[in-house]
């Protein structure tokens, strides 16, 4: 859609890229892309890197990014209180339960995003993969609401011509 700027929309929503590789992140085959605190990174053979995109910026809005320097700060200390362990081991527990559904959103929100900015995606393959984060269950309403909202943010903030979308941005409100 001719009305949508990516790099607008990053910018809007204070979104930095990074090149693929950097920082600390150990690179596993497969992987499409990345985030952390408030920038992301696409694969660069990445086939639909606008979709994982959305779905990095979801995760980046979601505030799931946000704990990673505090995790960094905690773990690099030599010598941890048992306060810091206890919020370690229960931010690593945490994450590990919500991991599917966390990134079903953010999942779901990249579709989305995809659907309303008319943006080009494999929707066949990127059902797939989302299938693997649900493992035949269905997904709960909070969750598909949660990522509409995020994905018209994200359409919202790279809208050339905010006026031209609001019907549409209405419209997704409502699938």
């Amino acid at each position: 859609m001719s009305t949508f700027d990516l790099r607008q929309a990053m910018r809007n929503l204070d979104i930095t890229v990074k090149p693929f590789g950097y920082g600390d992140m150990r690179i596993t085959p497969g992987l499409r892309g990345y985030s952390t605190d408030r920038w992301l990174a696409i694969n660069p053979d990445e086939r639909w890197p606008e979709m994982v995109t959305f779905h990095e910026m979801a995760h980046i809005l979601r505030g799931d990014t946000t704990y990673t320097g505090e995790l960094k700060k905690i773990v690099k200390k030599p010598f941890h209180s048992r306060q810091e362990m206890a919020m370690l081991d229960a931010f690593l527990d945490e994450k590990e339960r919500n991991y599917d559904i966390v990134e079903t959103e953010c999942h779901v929100t990249g579709i989305f995003t995809c659907q309303i900015t008319g943006t080009s995606f494999d929707l066949d393959h990127e059902l797939e993969h989302l299938a693997g984060y649900t493992q035949g269950r269905i997904i709960p309403p909070p969750v598909l609401n949660n990522a509409r909202k995020t994905a018209v943010k994200i359409a919202h903030a790279g809208a050339a011509d905010k006026h031209s979308w609001l019907d549409k941005l209405v419209a997704a409100c409502l699938i």
